[in-house]
């Protein structure tokens, strides 16, 4: 009788026991040196779980239920941090890590409000932080934080198919990839996607090759860049890694439309702090097809293996070493019989491939008391062929060689060193220099082909941040950009100020001058001169609350000393169009170009809390350019004029038993921005040449119509003791809208035609951690 009572009380115990946890951990960190801060307290909200730091800034919250929490850091001298939307899953263990930065308030609070970021932003302006929950969350995001991008204020996605980012009215072209903050090449599979005759894109395409079980959180930079940025007009966009976990092997297995993931972490060895992450993914869609089921159009083809080692040194040190590979492939058959022929497309053969591959490391550690260094190296190189041919002999064509083949390699050499000191309670110096050395190389420069070719880029740079007085932050800087082959020095001042008004209230202000080498595809018998930028923002952030916030920034960005090409159908400005094998330039012309964009950014965000967040944005604007002499602006390719996102979601979380909680999330964005711009069609002569023709001396007078898309993610999670599952749905396009894409000259017709955007496409994805 006894035995049987003992074990009644007993049984509630084993239960509460089994409930689904996870350890959550990680290190507090000195954003300015690196160091370790012992005695710093973590705490989870909501409940009353907690930590507090050794001395090697480690802590460790042990049986933390499965669910989302803030977390709040704090530590005596410092600013307060509290990031919002931290996942814990029982599938792998929360490795964190959060920087602090010293204030010189510190007998006051002073609290980072609504921050998703473990990290300080250099710039109060023009920066948004890209979580790898955000994009496992945001609706028909393919887990790419590029196309996550779209859904803030003043970025655009200029095609359904790929992910080049137009950020403020530019050319997707302006904007630059950076991996572990150094500058890289082109990191997507399938670089032709979208395009106007599937030619090669420099900036996007239709597939991160990193998988984002392998990505950490990213950061985007949309004006006024910090003076550590560089060789960019419009906008960065910088991924970081995240290191595997140290303590304990983890898998995870994704599997869905867009690829097959593998992914294995963990330490090198028993009691090694050394950690390993390694991913390999390949094409569902590559699977399918080999299997014989037909997808349309086009076959698509991609894998990529991707790793990440961090060894941890002595006295706080730490290196890392990274890699990449990808390959992708994209292939049309045409039609030969010409009653299944719908338009001009159907009439040729399209064979594309491209490779690409990232090797790199960084080593960083304290100096001394208050400083630091650090130090950051990798290659990036891109191989990319594509042939066509007509199906039908009796065409009348007479187009180049070049333009039916491509093949072509680029690579690009990125360096970036520097030493931080602080000085002061809150202030600390760095000086840095980043080096970039640019090649382009086609085997066929005697059918046409561009001609080998480099630039190197040698920028010093320094900053300067601190406070002066409790409310009032700065960061003055300067970055100087020497281009060897084009034998050009520019001074690019960069300035930041933030002033805080009241605890939640907040003003900001920066400038900054900028400058980018010329595209490579665009050179013809000398390297054009850099492409230059002068950026200017006032914004205002209100903190209405914990974990909900509304900023407004007003910005003006003006261009000049832009390359201006000759093609033989008129004269076109570089900076305006996202693919130069497109035009075929043939001269550079004595003029250059010069272009602005002005407008307002409005956003109002609620991180997720409660169960529920949301994301709301506007952007009015105008983008426009003239040409050397002209008087009157034209509008910009990309110059929609205003820009609408709305973002929002809930998840239910329930104990389906004592030992299996389930969360359910449903997720809608609607996206509504005003059409791009197209230069009109001269359909007389395109009837005679056999393709299509731009009158480009008219500008860009055509404009396409406004752009509605609406985009659901429904998700089933359940956390049992020993892993998780994720079963998630993805509808793009939930209302099979049609979007024009663009307009082109139809051979077959006779007429000009117009291309669409993706219709409907429903995306399964399951996966599972453990």
């Amino acid at each position: 009788m006894y035995k049987w009572m003992f074990f009644a009380l007993l049984c509630p115990v084993m239960l509460l026991a089994q409930q689904p946890s996870q350890v959550l951990r990680g290190q507090v960190l000195d954003a300015v040196t690196g160091r370790p801060l012992e005695g710093a307290t973590v705490l989870l909200r909501p409940g009353s779980l907690g930590g507090v730091a050794n001395e090697g800034g480690r802590f460790r919250i042990a049986q933390v239920p499965v669910g989302r929490y803030e977390v709040e850091v704090a530590f005596l001298g410092y600013e307060t941090l509290v990031q919002s939307e931290v996942p814990v899953e029982s599938g792998r263990e929360q490795v964190l890590q959060f920087q602090l930065s010293p204030t010189s308030a510190a007998l006051e609070e002073v609290v980072v409000m609504a921050n998703r970021s473990s990290a300080p932003m250099l710039m109060p302006l023009s920066a948004k932080t890209i979580t790898i929950d955000q994009v496992r969350r945001f609706p028909a995001s393919y887990y790419d934080p590029g196309r996550l991008a779209a859904a803030y204020a003043g970025v655009v996605n200029t095609n359904d198919q790929a992910n080049g980012l137009s950020i403020r009215g530019q050319s997707p072209n302006n904007m630059a990839w950076q991996l572990e903050g150094i500058q890289i090449l082109n990191p997507n599979h399938t670089p032709n996607a979208g395009t106007f005759a599937d030619r090669t894109t420099l900036n996007s395409g239709g597939v991160n090759m990193l998988s984002a079980q392998l990505l950490d959180n990213s950061r985007l930079y949309t004006g006024a860049f910090a003076a550590d940025q560089g060789n960019a007009l419009s906008g960065v966009l910088d991924m970081g890694l995240r290191p595997g976990n140290n303590e304990q092997h983890e898998f995870t297995a994704q599997a869905g439309l867009i690829g097959l993931d593998i992914t294995a972490e963990g330490p090198f060895a028993q009691n090694s702090k050394a950690s390993f992450l390694v991913n390999y993914r390949y094409s569902t869609v590559g699977l399918l097809t080999l299997a014989g089921i037909d997808f349309g159009e086009e076959a698509i083809n991609f894998q990529d293996l991707a790793f990440h080692l961090v060894f941890p040194g002595r006295r706080g040190g730490r290196l890392t070493l990274f890699g990449m590979g990808g390959m992708s492939s994209n292939r049309f058959e045409g039609q030969g019989d010409p009653a299944l022929r719908e338009t001009d497309k159907d009439l040729f053969a399209i064979d594309y491939e491209s490779a690409m591959g990232i090797a790199g490391a960084t080593y960083r550690r304290p100096v001394g008391q208050r400083g630091a260094f650090h130090l950051a190296a990798g290659v990036s190189v891109i191989d990319q062929r594509r042939s066509s041919f007509s199906l039908v002999d009796s065409l009348n064509l007479r187009l180049p060689d070049l333009y039916l083949e491509d093949d072509n390699q680029l690579s690009l050499l990125s360096g970036h060193a520097y030493f931080r000191q602080g000085l002061g309670a809150s202030a600390y110096a760095q000086l840095g220099v980043s080096v970039r050395r640019f090649g382009l190389q086609s085997p066929a420069p005697e059918r046409g082909g561009i001609p080998a070719q480099t630039e190197t880029i040698l920028a010093p740079y320094f900053s300067f941040n601190g406070d002066i007085g409790a409310r009032l932050s700065y960061q003055l800087g300067l970055h100087v950009p020497a281009y060897a082959e084009a034998d050009a020095i520019f001074a690019e001042p960069r300035l930041s100020l933030s002033y805080q008004l009241s605890k939640r209230w907040s003003l900001s202000a920066a400038y900054g001058r900028h400058s980018q080498m010329a595209n490579p595809y665009y050179n013809l018998e000398e390297w054009a001169q850099p492409a230059r930028a002068a950026h200017w923002g006032l914004g205002a952030n209100w903190a209405m609350r914990e974990g909900l916030s509304f900023q407004a920034e007003l910005f003006y960005h003006t261009l000049f000393d832009a390359p201006v090409l000759e093609n033989g159908f008129g004269l076109f400005v570089s900076f305006t169009e996202p693919d130069a094998w497109n035009w075929l330039p043939t001269a550079l012309p004595a003029v250059s170009a010069e272009g602005r964009q002005f407008g307002l950014e409005l956003s109002l965000e609620q991180y997720l809390s409660k169960g529920y967040y949301y994301l709301a944005n506007l952007t009015l604007y105008d983008a426009a350019y003239r040409l050397e002499g002209e008087e009157r602006y034209r509008d910009s390719r990309y110059n929609g004029q205003f820009i609408s996102n709305l973002t929002v979601g809930k998840e239910w979380q329930k104990a389906k038993s004592e030992s299996v909680t389930r969360t359910i999330g449903l997720n809608l964005r609607l996206n509504y921005l005003g059409g791009f711009r197209e230069q009109p069609i001269r359909a007389d002569f395109s009837q005679e040449v056999g393709y299509t023709v731009f009158d480009f001396s008219a500008g860009y007078t055509e404009k396409l119509s406004n752009f509605f898309r609406s985009d659901l993610r429904f998700y089933l999670k359940k956390s049992k003791p020993k892993y998780s599952t994720t079963l998630a749905l993805d509808i793009q396009n939930l209302t099979n809208q049609e979007n024009q894409a663009y307009r082109y000259y139809d051979i077959l017709k006779q007429e000009v035609s117009e291309r669409f955007q993706l219709s409907l496409i429903p995306i399964l994805t399951y996966r599972v951690s453990f």
